[in-house]
């Protein structure tokens, strides 16, 4: 009996340019095989790889070949097509299915992702001129701007192929009648600089209703006349980051250089409320309110004597804060600073996240999560979880907490407050994210036993509670955010990020401060 696990995505040679090369109809498979004990498959196997053109049905296959593969330390890659052509349209969605000699085939089947459809695009290809007949292409069939000048041959457009005259309203806003008198009315924006003589006359270039100005680059006054210029228009060349991209950790299109912000002692939890970053300082007991753009401290907010708040976060109206010590959570008006009343948890809240409707609370010293109203401030029952519950995430359909003690992760229904059965992860799991399609989850591999710090990352598959291989990191993790392309990992005591794509291959490191 063998499994097997996809460590590289399907995908398609690419089509390449408008040259008249074939298309290849080939696709790139690489995947992970491995014995029920769990060792690596290293000898030569035969493995059925067929397309479905239905889910779940396992019936008549539109395509279907064996490969004769020898793995190396479990991986290998076959390029599907290369013997036996495929020959499916493309034109509906796909499922991939595999079976490794006599096993039966593997579960479930894995949807082909959206580069294996350009296979259809080929089928373009194949309309050349001679299949049009003359007419049957109206002006009805065509959008505005699609005809551009780069599609037509110098010369093509003759004047037997122009019926009638082109009426003004046929030409664009930027065709200037060289022949005739003509307003331009409109923005004009030109890519090369224009010479021309112009002719004196009473104002041919005017400024502010007076002024000639000759020589004048018009192209750095932002369309501004020259009176009305100060420093209100006046852009820098590197413009001030956006909220957006500091919260999405999009460094590359900030800023040149990191923004270190000093705060308090021990923070711990960070959040974002669509203006302003959030931060709690664990030892002096307070939350503090950043301007994202220049790391200004806008507020400091008191939340109680030896509170220590731990986790933050933000439900589109106010900001929640976890108090670890108080074993209370608190909500925070971000525009007033205003802190309301303690709410009454579980020992040791130490994670918060927001479902849409409530804030949910995870309550490591009492193993439970507690469901939270945010118009009346009431708190649930609470709902028995695993060992250690330390960190929380929402799918948009059911809250997901990690236990870390425990070393497993459990599904919880918002609307009946049933908690699934624990799914087994790696050592000591501390943090959550979801992609949109699947959860990761980050091992420590330090729990409440002890550990190495040795930490993984961990896929799970959220509608059949799948657990992936681990993917070694050889460090600590900390926390875990998807930032809507890739997943970025913290690394405890290494001051580094590391960003990894949805098919948990690395694809970067980010040095932090060492402060």
């Amino acid at each position: 009996m063998f499994k097997n696990s996809i460590l590289a995505g399907v995908l398609i040679i690419s089509l390449g340019t408008l040259a008249l090369a074939a298309v290849p109809q080939t696709v790139n498979y690489q995947g992970y095989l491995k014995n029920t004990d769990g060792t690596p498959v290293n000898t030569a196997v035969n493995v059925t790889f067929s397309l479905y053109s239905s889910n779940p049905a396992r019936n008549n296959p539109v395509w279907l070949d064996t490969r004769s593969v020898t793995p190396a330390n479990g991986v290998y890659s076959v390029v599907l097509g290369q013997a036996k052509p495929i020959t499916a349209p493309f034109d509906a969605p796909y499922w991939l299915g595999v079976q490794v000699q006599s096993d039966p085939e593997m579960t479930p089947l894995q949807p082909l992702a959206a580069s294996p459809y350009a296979f259809r695009a080929a089928t373009a290809d194949s309309v050349g001129s001679g299949a049009l007949a003359d007419g049957s292409v109206s002006t009805t069939k065509l959008a505005d701007g699609s005809v551009t000048a780069v599609k037509l041959a110098d010369g093509a457009v003759t004047d037997a192929k122009i019926s009638g005259t082109l009426a003004d309203a046929r030409l664009s806003a930027n065709v200037a009648l060289l022949n005739a008198v003509q307003s331009v009315t409109g923005a004009k924006t030109f890519s090369a600089p224009i010479s021309s003589t112009v002719p004196t006359g009473t104002a041919p270039l005017e400024v502010a209703s007076t002024t000639l100005v000759p020589n004048f680059n018009a192209e750095m006054v932002g369309g501004k006349k020259l009176v009305d210029l100060d420093s209100r228009y006046i852009n820098s060349v590197n413009p001030v980051p956006t909220a957006q991209q500091i919260a999405t950790l999009r460094w590359y299109q900030v800023r040149s250089g990191d923004l270190t912000v000093a705060v308090s002692s021990y923070p711990y939890g960070l959040a974002f409320d669509g203006t302003s970053i959030w931060v709690t300082n664990g030892l002096t007991n307070n939350v503090m309110k950043l301007d994202p753009a220049t790391g200004a401290i806008l507020g400091t907010y008191a939340v109680g004597a030896g509170a220590g708040p731990k986790a933050l976060a933000f439900d589109g109206a106010s900001v929640w804060v976890a108090n670890s010590n108080s074993n209370s959570v608190r909500k925070i008006n971000p525009a007033t600073g205003a802190v309301g009343t303690p709410i009454t948890v579980g020992a040791y809240p130490s994670a918060l996240a927001f479902d849409g409707t409530s804030v949910w609370v995870a309550n490591s010293g009492s193993n439970s999560v507690q469901k939270i109203d945010p118009a009346t401030g009431t708190a649930g029952t609470p709902i028995a979880v695993g060992t250690g519950p330390s960190a929380l995430a929402f799918d948009g359909r059911n809250i997901w907490v990690a236990n870390r003690c425990g070393n497993s992760v459990q599904k919880i229904d918002p609307a009946t407050g049933v908690a699934g059965a624990p799914i087994a992860v790696g050592t000591g799991p501390s943090a959550l994210a979801f992609d949109g399609s699947m959860f990761w989850v980050a091992n420590s591999h330090n729990n409440c036993s002890g550990g190495n710090g040795q930490g993984t990352l961990q896929k799970i598959n959220p509608a059949t509670g799948t657990a992936g291989i681990e993917i070694p990191l050889g460090f600590e993790t900390t926390a875990l955010v998807f930032d809507g392309t890739n997943i970025w990992v913290g690394n405890l005591g290494g001051q580094k990020v590391l960003r990894f794509a949805n098919a948990g291959v690395p694809v970067g490191v980010r040095s932090v401060d060492t402060a």
